[in-house]
């Protein structure tokens, strides 16, 4: 995400035409529509489970999708580095092609994201789960504005990439002029990063899956008043349908969605009028 906003950046800077730039922006297109396919990557394995289901349990339902897609994440910033840096800083750069390279690295890290997503609330114990979302918003803020000030202090930059690739940048210190990290290094370091962290993720840490529990019977709240406790709230009949619930037990179905019902809600709260003038508001 923050790369291909500094690939923004250098657009502008080959003086690329509004049109193309407006092309290349497409490529953030997976981030929007992610809850498109978020259930299936919730529900299922994912690749390896297509080798072996005996690994792919072992392994762990978001660990199937995390893996493969990190270690593709990877391989492609290394394979494709070269090639991005000559596309970018040719005489007319292919918009096409690295708009279609950054829509897969985005699509990946959009799928990777919904894993770690849920992931992470398995993890979290119950007290701590609506801290995830908030945890989750406030890192990445945090992050982009850290490199965002510390690059502005040192070079007036908006990048930390743009910074040490700036040929100039602490020239007096080095006594010489040139950058410090050219793009094809920048994404050589980075696909280096992604593919050591997912083999540390794939054999050092252990997904355990979560026991979906059954959706607790209703109870009444009101006082025994064998407790010596007043009774403050007066008693009544329970209706018929509340009646029917406190009997009958649910069971551990009960408790989850299936991807059908899922898709389900996603069409009626689309359906819901102002979600569709929301929709309107932001075309």
């Amino acid at each position: 995400m923050g790369l291909s906003n500094t690939i923004s950046i250098l657009l502008q800077q080959q003086h690329v035409s509004y049109g193309e730039q407006a092309v290349f922006n497409y490529c953030s297109f997976p981030y929007s529509l992610k809850m498109l396919w978020a259930p299936v990557v919730d529900a299922v394995y994912s690749f390896s489970s297509f080798v072996t289901t005996r690994w792919s349990k072992r392994m762990g339902r978001r660990k199937t999708w995390i893996v493969p897609l990190q270690l593709l994440i990877g391989i492609m910033f290394i394979s494709l580095s070269s090639v991005i840096e000559k596309t970018l800083y040719s005489e007319s750069p292919n918009i096409p092609f690295l708009t279609v390279c950054f829509f897969i690295f985005y699509l990946l890290a959009a799928t990777q994201d919904i894993a770690v997503d849920a992931w992470a609330l398995t993890m979290l114990s119950k007290k701590n789960k609506g801290w995830q979302s908030t945890c989750n918003s406030v890192g990445q803020t945090l992050g982009v504005h850290l490199a965002f000030v510390s690059s502005v202090i040192v070079n007036n930059r908006n990048s930390v990439f743009l910074a040490l690739n700036e040929p100039t940048f602490l020239s007096s210190i080095r006594g010489s002029v040139g950058p410090i990290v050219t793009l094809r290094q920048f994404c050589l370091f980075w696909g280096v990063v992604y593919i050591m962290y997912t083999l540390y993720i794939l054999f050092f840490v252990e997904e355990k899956e979560e026991e979906v529990e059954p959706v607790k019977q209703m109870k009444s709240e009101i006082p025994n008043p064998t407790e010596g406790e007043p009774l403050i709230t007066r008693r009544r009949s329970p209706r018929p349908s509340e009646s029917k619930e406190m009997d009958e037990p649910k069971n551990e179905s009960d408790a989850t969605m299936s991807l059908s019902q899922t898709y389900k809600l996603y069409f009626d709260i689309l359906k819901n009028p102002y979600v569709f003038f929301h929709l309107l508001l932001h075309t």
